[in-house]
């Protein structure tokens, strides 16, 4: 999300979403998504930054899925 706000060039955004959003679904991404809250509460922090940082590129782009 950082490159994406810093406008860096050579970026394919939408390949980069895709993978972003299949990451959200790694390890504690499915009980974060079910239950709200994984433990460590790090991780559920770590999660919902992720999720905000995918949902602010998916808006820029016009990815409305």
């Amino acid at each position: 999300a950082d490159a994406f706000h810093r406008r860096l060039p050579g970026i394919d955004w939408e390949r980069a979403l895709t993978l972003m959003s299949k990451d959200l679904g790694r390890e504690y991404g499915e009980a974060f998504f079910q239950d709200g809250v994984v433990h460590p509460l790090t991780h559920t922090l770590d999660l919902a930054y992720g999720c905000f940082c995918t949902a602010a590129i998916a808006t820029e782009i016009g990815d409305t899925t």
